[in-house]
């Protein structure tokens, strides 16, 4: 059997843990809120724009459009992606954020509708948790992930070299696993 050095595996352990537990300790809150029904909500403001002609149906001529918009109201754009949703006889962009949430509509020539949603700070974590952000958050959360995988093998592996903590280890895995197998069964 390989013998991995338990120094390091503690040392590896432990800048993990120490490193993710900011963002560990919000997914966990907001993850375990959501699960009991809080939300967090916007403060929503719709604003009437004039236009001089029809709204370009093109993604970089609304989102042009959105940024400037949101400029002359002293907003940043949102960090997320925009989604194009125009048909034939409506123009309409969404584009959502951690902290805001924009939609564009317009059936004329002569107007569109801005909604403009700014979250709470609530539900700007939760909108990060649900992978809203931007792409650095995102990849943050990679980073989360793959430092909670490895923080579970370095934990079962220096749990395992200790014969003591062996019978534990299996037996709390194994029963880890079923009550996971239960708990998709029968959701």
């Amino acid at each position: 059997m390989i013998k991995i050095n338990r120094l390091f595996l503690m040392q590896v352990h432990l800048i993990l843990a120490t490193f993710i537990f900011p963002i560990a300790l919000m997914f966990l809150v907001t993850g375990t809120l959501y699960t009991l029904g809080v939300e967090g909500g916007y403060d929503t403001q719709v604003y009437t724009l004039p236009l001089t002609a029809p709204l370009q149906k093109e993604d970089a001529a609304l989102t042009d459009f959105v940024t400037q918009e949101l400029q002359k109201l002293q907003l940043s754009p949102p960090t997320g992606e925009a989604s194009n949703e125009s048909t034939d006889k409506l123009t309409r962009l969404y584009w959502k954020g951690a902290e805001l949430r924009v939609t564009l509509e317009s059936t004329q020539a002569t107007e569109a509708k801005l909604t403009v949603q700014k979250a709470d700070w609530y539900k700007r974590l939760l909108e990060l948790h649900t992978a809203n952000g931007a792409p650095a958050f995102k990849i943050y959360a990679v980073v989360l992930g793959t430092s909670l995988f490895m923080l579970l093998v370095t934990g079962f592996i220096m749990a395992w070299q200790l014969p003591k903590y062996r019978k534990m280890t299996l037996y709390s895995t194994v029963t880890g696993v079923v009550v996971f197998i239960a708990m998709v069964i029968t959701s």
